[in-house]
């Protein structure tokens, strides 16, 4: 399930490799500014993974020191043109632990980009602005598998709604 609604503008990109993955994330990461926030939905080995690798490139950071913090929850990256915060929140059971570990305010204090996986599980604790980036295996003609070909949805907010929610939740 994508994110997109008659309130989100949506592009959907192919890819069939891990490479292809990384390189549309990398697009996003050279147009990301501070405080956007990126969350990632798709079954294990979608390829979230591969593609916060290359939005930390886009930020101009290392993207093969990026791994998925399964059990440490949140990895940080700095040493680019904006850090990087990463989430996992596989293992995380409620919105309670969630909030215990005071994510809010991890991500409306971070002066960089957020990338979240994971996160369609907790929604209500999403931000209204979020990017939502939907990467779904699809399958080939004839084959029983899915294969490498993924659909990556990249859903945005309607630019005018998403400014209003964000300025309304710093108001808080």
């Amino acid at each position: 399930m994508d994110n997109c609604s008659g309130t989100s503008s949506c592009s959907r990109y192919r890819s069939e490799n891990a490479e292809m993955t990384a390189a549309i994330g990398r697009r996003l990461g050279e147009a990301a500014g501070s405080g956007d926030i990126f969350v990632l939905q798709g079954d294990l080995g979608a390829g979230k993974t591969q593609f916060i690798k290359g939005l930390a490139e886009g930020l101009g950071l290392d993207g093969r020191l990026v791994s998925s913090p399964t059990f440490t929850i949140m990895q940080r990256y700095s040493g680019g043109r904006l850090p990087l915060q990463h989430f996992d929140l596989y293992r995380l059971e409620s919105v309670a632990e969630l909030e215990g570990l005071g994510f809010a305010e991890l991500v409306d204090d971070w002066p960089g980009v957020t990338a979240i996986e994971w996160g369609d599980r907790f929604r209500e604790a999403m931000p209204p602005w979020a990017i939502w980036v939907n990467i779904e295996h699809v399958r080939r003609p004839g084959q029983e598998d899915a294969g490498s070909i993924r659909v990556i949805s990249i859903c945005r907010p309607v630019e005018g709604q998403a400014q209003e929610e964000r300025d309304d939740d710093d108001d808080k």
